[in-house]
């Protein structure tokens, strides 16, 4: 069977009629039954039959649709690749970022880009950090914006700015301290992260190699920000970046570099088959410099508390 034949034979399958596998392909009906036919002298046999007025698949043909509907479902993924593909250039940098960094810091960063280039669109989507690599090979989004820790085969990452990790807790907590150790925050309710990405295997990891266990009952939040107002409403202690820690919350928090310090890395990928639009490409080195600024000013501001 052509391609052709199968869409049309399981639009024809799945909806029952020819008139509305017609109109499901956004063609005519006598198009569709014609390629019907076609399909039919292709194989030499019928694949319908008229019962009552009603359409009947033959037995050939249900055992044709068992293998046929898996080839149709990846000919309709391949078609919205296709589209993907095509709208790749058009002016619109498509952009996946992890909550982190997605949730204040990169819109503050597309909105200062288009006062530079008004004609510039973005658009932008919130993920997991697996799940942004995952809208990059879909074809879905141009540029990811994760934390390094990860190897994504197939991919080009490029560092936009290096920061140190700070511990957020309620006002009341820490209150003599100026930086923590991971001691101080064994003693404390850890706030973690339901899908642990890089910062929080740092975390974990370094808090493994001073033999140090947190007894105290943890609370597992989904994003930073969740962690964030949990913190200032004095549920415990939570690690983060520093972009996480200075985005806007309800409620005050302080918050202190860890000692000795864990350093973290914000990164942009992006296929390394797929070649990025001069817009997108002028983008990342412009957020690469916003964030570092971001990154300085919060050093800055923890310096100063």
């Amino acid at each position: 069977m052509r391609i052709r034949h199968i869409e049309v034979f399981n639009a024809i399958y799945s909806i029952g009629s020819v008139s509305g596998a017609a109109r499901y392909l956004n063609i005519t009906q006598p198009t569709a039954s014609k390629v019907l036919k076609n399909a039919e002298h292709y194989l030499g046999y019928l694949l319908f039959i008229r019962v009552d007025g009603k359409l009947i698949a033959t037995p050939e043909a249900e055992i044709l649709y068992k293998k046929t509907a898996e080839i149709n479902s990846q000919l309709i993924e391949l078609r919205q690749l296709s589209e993907n593909l095509k709208k790749t250039g058009t002016g619109k940098i498509k952009i996946a970022a992890i909550p982190a960094i997605g949730i204040e810091f990169l819109p503050r960063a597309m909105q200062a880009y288009q006062q530079l280039h008004a004609d510039v669109q973005f658009e932008i989507q919130l993920y997991q950090s697996q799940d942004v690599v995952k809208a990059l090979f879909a074809h879905e989004k141009d540029i990811g914006i994760i934390f390094a820790g990860e190897s994504y085969p197939g991919t080009t990452q490029s560092k936009l700015t290096q920061g140190q990790c700070v511990c957020v807790c309620a006002e009341d907590i820490f209150t003599d301290k100026v930086t923590v150790t991971m001691a101080d925050i064994a003693d404390q309710k850890i706030i973690s992260m339901e899908n642990s990405g890089p910062l929080e295997q740092l975390f974990h990891h370094e808090l493994a190699n001073e033999t140090l266990a947190n007894n105290s009952a943890n609370i597992t939040a989904q994003t930073y920000l969740v962690a964030k107002n949990l913190a200032a409403l004095g549920s415990g202690v939570a690690i983060m970046d520093e972009f996480s820690a200075r985005t806007s919350s309800y409620g005050a928090v302080a918050i202190k570099p860890v000692v000795p310090p864990l350093h973290y890395q914000v990164i942009a990928v992006t296929l390394e088959q797929t070649s990025l639009s001069v817009d997108a490409e002028r983008f990342v080195r412009f957020l690469a410099k916003f964030l570092s600024e971001q990154t300085i000013a919060a050093q800055r501001s923890i310096d100063c508390a």
